[in-house]
């Protein structure tokens, strides 16, 4: 006999080991232009980054930050800091001279990247910040701004094997004064090791290797960039739209009624073109006690609508993406039979009955919200419950099986999330 214990396999939940393992598998899709890289080119181009960055004399711990549209580079400049075991800031693109020099400043970045697209402040914050040690520019000339693809390919592909991961530290919206940076305590961990957002990926949207993540919304968001490189540390290709507005329902030629929320990421031109065209536009502040969607179900019922589908994408925070999966739940939607679509997962908000459709071994899982529910009997599914009681925190009716094309969901009182996490390309 021996004390001595296997060795633990090595973390898989980062781009190098989908680099070995599917090195030609799109890892980034450009939704707009088209433009594409693989696990192979992110991993390479990750690793260049790292390098460039630890050539720069920045090691564990320290601090970069960038402020860029959404671009094919994006994911990858992110994922070279977290190589290089930074705490990288992803500032929005829409911050104003004084608010990104702030933030810069305040995180305490040595490095900073940008883009032309913010051309128009840049000289003011490179004046507000002289603490910063280098600057490059992604995607054309800026003043004081080194080129970042020449600095970038001059450096080797290789990684270090003593690299531990960084985690992003990103601020708040500044909606209540000054933007307010969350850093999280970074202890040396090995890249690839898992995380939340990677088993909520798995727990509640299916995600499997080889799968398609839709991100509509800006990067620079916590949410999107932590869901986008947990699904990719997944072996998922993430498909990241350039922007996400009303211009996309104008194209498939569906007509806008109304525009509701803070509107703080829809094109000024966009917007324009909607009201011009009859479309109601109800324009509410950020700072606010309801959420967007709050404001959308609510002018439903106003307008006299019995069923609301609420579509998303799962590219939010853990709050967020429980918030839209719960947001059909309180008495105040009573009157609407909600469903969501979010990415490749369907569910349902049930206080009487739902069918749902499939193929056989399709997973749909029963979690009771808001309270007990009973009364709760199905049809078509392997674990069949008959008259049966749940409660919110009891997992009875978590991963059941169709066991053909329909199956059904009755609810005799309370309020039941039915969901069916997907298997296919979102």
């Amino acid at each position: 006999m021996t004390d001595e214990q296997p060795d633990a396999p090595p973390p898989t939940e980062y781009p190098g080991h989908w680099a070995a393992v599917a090195p030609d598998r799109p890892a980034i899709v450009m939704a707009g232009s088209g433009e594409t890289m693989t696990f192979g080119e992110l991993h390479a181009e990750a690793c260049r980054i790292a390098n460039l960055l630890r050539s720069l004399g920045l090691g564990f711990g320290d601090h970069m930050a960038f402020c860029l549209e959404n671009r094919i580079e994006f994911l990858a400049l992110a994922w070279g800091a977290h190589y290089a075991g930074l705490h990288y800031t992803a500032a929005s693109s829409r911050l104003t001279a004084d608010e990104l020099a702030y933030i810069v400043d305040d995180c305490g970045a040595r490095v900073f990247v940008t883009s032309p697209y913010k051309e128009d402040v840049i000289a003011e914050v490179t004046a507000a910040t002289p603490n910063v040690e280098a600057r490059f520019s992604i995607g054309g000339p800026l003043p004081d701004h080194a080129p970042f693809e020449d600095a970038v390919a001059a450096q080797s592909a290789d990684a270090d094997p003593d690299w531990s991961a960084g985690t992003d530290m990103l601020y708040s919206s500044g909606t209540t004064g000054r933007p307010k940076g969350v850093k999280r305590h970074l202890v040396p961990t090995p890249l690839g090791s898992g995380g939340s957002i990677s088993a909520m990926a798995q727990f509640l949207f299916g995600a499997q290797p080889g799968g398609t993540y839709l991100s509509p919304a800006p990067l620079y968001h916590a949410a999107p960039l932590r869901f986008c490189m947990g699904y990719q540390g997944l072996g998922n290709t993430v498909v990241v739209m350039e922007k996400y507005d009303p211009e996309h329902a104008l194209a498939l030629g569906l007509e806008v009624d109304l525009v509701v929320g803070d509107l703080d990421s829809i094109d000024p031109d966009t917007l324009a073109r909607l009201e011009e065209g009859g479309t109601r536009v109800e324009h509410h502040p950020a700072d606010k006690d309801e959420t967007d969607l709050e404001l959308a179900l609510a002018a439903a019922l106003e307008a006299g609508a019995t069923s609301a589908t609420i579509v998303g994408s799962a590219s939010g925070r853990l709050d967020h993406a429980l918030g839209i999966l719960l947001a059909g739940a309180g008495d105040r939607w009573a009157g609407l039979r909600i469903d969501l679509r979010i990415d490749a997962a369907r569910a349902w908000i049930v206080r009487d009955r739902v069918e749902v459709h499939g193929e056989p071994d399709t997973v749909v899982s029963l979690l009771a919200v808001g309270g007990p529910a009973t009364g709760v009997t199905t049809t078509g599914l392997r674990w069949r419950l008959a008259d049966a009681a749940m409660s919110p925190g009891i997992a009875v009716g978590l991963s059941n099986l169709m066991t053909g094309p329909t199956a059904t969901v009755t609810v005799g009182t309370g309020t039941l999330l039915v969901v069916q996490p997907g298997r296919e390309a979102a």
